[in-house]
């Protein structure tokens, strides 16, 4: 089992992650996004939240 305590900072654990887990993790950050742009007046227009939602979501899927 790795210690992740005792791994480099720019090291990222091999631990298996479970797809829900996952699903959830991504879904609840969107949603949240989406919930700060609405909630903020939409500071940026729609079409740039979603090229930046996708590109970060591309970035770490």
């Amino acid at each position: 089992m790795t210690n992740c305590r005792n791994a480099h900072p720019l090291q990222v654990p091999t631990i298996p992650l479970n797809r829900e887990v996952i699903l959830q993790f991504f879904g609840a950050a969107v949603v949240g996004a989406v919930e700060w742009w609405f909630r903020n007046g939409m500071p940026v227009p729609p079409r740039v939240m979603a090229e930046q939602t996708g590109i970060l979501l591309d970035r770490n899927l």
